[in-house]
């Protein structure tokens, strides 16, 4: 699959997901601590705006929207996740020069490399969504499990190698028995083996014994993020300054070209 592919169909599950909601579920805990389903949603819908933005021009989110919790959504999940998802597939089908250096939010990246963070984030918060609202959640399918795999390993653990984790969060033991996903998971901080999941009428769960996820699954790649100070929608803290990224953040992604 082109990192084009792995995109819409990471946005085509996600709007899929969107149309089963009901009110109840947008209250919902999610697997990132802290945040429940509307305000992962929102996180997620305007993560997907950000990266587009880079491409098309219009206008974009701020990173303290993207981090801050704010609410896009209104009462409408559906439309607002079709009219993100909408945005950036055609933003993306449209990159006139895919040789080109984008301004985003994490600095100068080139378009694949951004294409692929968006891709990557969209597909790892759906899974964190479907879990959330008590869906049958599975592998993720082939295409999307082996970018995802591509993107954290390339680039997570040149995030998360200072002490206060504050991009990424520490890998997690995963079960013998795990699936290729779960264990995608663990190494992303989502401590499957350690949740206690409360059943709800529709198999919602909380973290009962304090255990965090603390993978920031969105500010995937991020070199620094102006104008957010709060903690971000999986653990760990949106750094309030500058820093330089790894070089790995930098040069990691460059064969997941825009094709």
């Amino acid at each position: 699959m082109s990192t084009y592919d792995v995109l819409a169909e990471a946005e085509r599950r996600l709007a899929s997901w969107a149309g089963s909601l009901d009110e109840a579920d947008l209250a919902r805990p999610t697997p990132c601590a802290g945040w429940d389903v509307r305000a992962l949603l929102s996180h997620t819908l305007t993560g997907i705006e950000v990266f587009a933005a880079s491409v098309d021009g219009g206008p974009s989110p701020t990173a303290g929207d993207m981090f801050g919790g704010q609410d896009r959504l209104g009462g409408d999940p559906v439309s607002a996740t079709k009219r993100a998802t909408g945005r950036s597939q055609a933003a993306w089908a449209g990159l006139a020069d895919p040789d080109s250096e984008l301004t985003t939010i994490l600095g100068p990246l080139p378009p694949g490399q951004v294409m692929a963070i968006s891709a990557f984030a969209t597909a790892v918060h759906g899974w964190d969504l479907a879990v959330a609202t008590g869906q049958p959640v599975t592998e993720l399918p082939a295409g999307l499990l082996a970018h995802a795999e591509a993107v954290a390993h390339q680039v997570v653990p040149g995030l998360r190698g200072g002490g206060d984790h504050s991009l990424f969060g520490p890998e997690v033991p995963s079960l013998g028995n795990a699936t290729t996903t779960e264990r995608l998971m663990a190494f992303l901080g989502r401590p499957s083996h350690e949740r206690q999941f409360v059943t709800g009428d529709r198999g919602g769960f909380s973290i009962a014994d304090g255990a965090k996820s603390s993978a920031i699954i969105g500010r995937c790649g991020r070199r620094s993020v102006r104008g957010a100070g709060r903690r971000g929608p999986c653990g760990g803290r949106t750094p309030r300054s500058s820093r330089p990224a790894p070089r790995a953040a930098k040069s990691g992604l460059r064969r997941c070209r825009a094709d």
